[in-house]
């Protein structure tokens, strides 16, 4: 077994702890995959067969609620486990997922996964913790689709981003990730119009700064006030600009 793929796995916060051996056979027992950008990794209602584990890239999860119109559900980088539910439920995808740039990973096949959440407690744990995050963060995006405009909506996700993949310069904070007006659209759940009219009042109010594709933050306390409807002159701004 090539001895990047061990340090791989023994890297992971979610198998720190784990004996040597559990994490040695995980990584034996999975298999280096490479996906181009927009392949996928599962389709909706597809078998679960295997856990993902990205060593490189990013990949993007969605659902299509109804045809034509899909709906992003996350972004996830290096280290992050993903199809977790393959270790605990024989019932089909709910959800599919792509790269959204070209991706190396490793598959474990779901047996496997069942097996280590049996011998680790531990890792258990870890993944219930897991899976209540991306439930509160998922039920909390569906708030915003609710009750907010889309500029506040767009500002909240702008902020959930730049945790992940959020990358410090002399301008603010660059979100590393290269979307789309109809991938950010997908975020906020609107159309690809209201999306690129959001974009354009956070820019005009010097909140954003377009970068090719990326975008920086330029104002993150901003944004965050803004998001959380904390600030009526921020707002204003946006409005105004």
């Amino acid at each position: 077994m090539p001895e990047a793929r061990r340090a791989f796995f023994r890297s992971l916060p979610l198998l720190d702890g784990v004996s040597d051996a559990s994490v040695d056979r995980m990584a034996r027992k999975s298999e280096s995959v490479r996906r181009r950008r927009r392949a996928a990794l599962w389709v909706e209602q597809g078998p679960a067969r295997e856990v993902w584990w990205i060593r490189g890239g990013v990949v993007r999860v969605l659902c299509s609620p109804d045809e034509g119109h899909e709906v992003t559900l996350g972004f996830h980088g290096r280290g992050a486990l993903l199809g977790e539910g393959a270790g605990l439920s024989d019932a089909p995808r709910s959800t599919r997922a792509e790269a959204h740039e070209d991706c190396t990973l490793y598959a474990t096949p779901a047996a496997e996964f069942e097996r280590l959440l049996e011998r680790e407690p531990v890792v258990g744990r870890r993944v219930a913790a897991l899976l209540l995050e991306r439930r509160r963060r998922l039920e909390a995006r569906v708030g915003l689709l609710a009750s907010r405009s889309a500029r506040r909506r767009l500002a909240s996700v702008l902020v959930e981003l730049a945790g992940e993949f959020g990358v410090r310069d002399s301008r603010g904070i660059i979100v590393n990730l290269r979307l789309t007006h109809r991938e950010v659209a997908s975020l906020l759940g609107t159309t690809r119009e209201t999306a690129s009219l959001a974009l354009i009042e956070l820019r005009r109010a010097g909140l954003v700064l377009p970068d090719g594709k990326r975008l920086v933050l330029l104002d993150p306390p901003a944004l965050d006030a803004l998001a959380r409807g904390a600030s009526a002159a921020v707002e204003a701004r946006a409005v105004s600009s």
